[in-house]
């Protein structure tokens, strides 16, 4: 019994070695994931947790002279959403781009190299906000540069994973990447589209329901 423990605590730090691995040496680390079969969805939807509450804790508790928002206009839960479907939405417009153009990375590759591209991000926003709250208006360049150094990482190990996982070279992956941003917003477009004439169909039914009930 006492074994069983040991094994998941003992998995648990591996992968959790593995992930700060990642961020440290991005080529292996994507090369081990896509053909080691390491990685764990998991630690994606976890990655997925800690951005969003290290995101919304940067929004709503950033010092005062760096705040640019009314904090009573914010909400966790919308950040939560956009966040969640901007992430998918990333992870199924590169599938579907590059398997027109032959990429070798898999659906599931895509999500776990997306998802734990995301660790600088959450290592460095929180620590940014708490900085924010001794420092001065003048000395906003700090807050800035731990704000910037966690996005410009987060850029990097993304573009990484994505020439590793689908064996491209520099030039295939910027423009699968250009490719990439028009398919989300066509996905997107059409998603709300459909939203939009499924909500005016539901409206139709709604007043020939009621115009008949009127009439019986």
């Amino acid at each position: 019994m006492n074994g069983l423990p040991r094994e998941l605590i003992s998995n648990q730090r591996k992968n959790i070695s593995f992930m700060f691995y990642t961020i440290f040496h991005p080529f292996d680390g994507f090369y081990e994931m896509k053909f080691g079969r390491k990685g764990n969805l998991l630690y994606v939807c976890l990655n997925i947790a800690l951005f969003w509450i290290s995101f919304s804790f940067l929004k709503q508790y950033v010092g005062f002279p760096f705040l640019s928002r009314d904090i009573n206009t914010m909400n966790s839960i919308i950040d939560l959403i956009v966040l969640s479907t901007v992430f998918f939405l990333f992870c199924i417009a590169n599938w579907s781009i590059t398997t027109l153009f032959n990429g070798e990375g898999k659906f599931k590759d895509i999500v776990l190299m997306s998802g734990y591209s995301m660790t600088p991000l959450n290592l460095f926003f929180i620590p940014a906000t708490l900085l924010s709250r001794v420092l001065a208006d003048q000395e906003g360049s700090f807050y800035l540069i731990f704000v910037y150094a966690g996005i410009l990482w987060f850029l990097f190990l993304l573009f990484s994973g994505l020439l590793t996982i689908h064996n491209y070279t520099v030039g295939k992956a910027v423009l699968t990447i250009v490719m990439t941003m028009a398919a989300a917003f066509i996905i997107l477009f059409l998603g709300l589209l459909f939203i939009t004439v499924f909500r005016q169909m539901a409206e139709v039914v709604k007043s020939i329901y009621i115009e008949l009930s009127y009439r019986t």
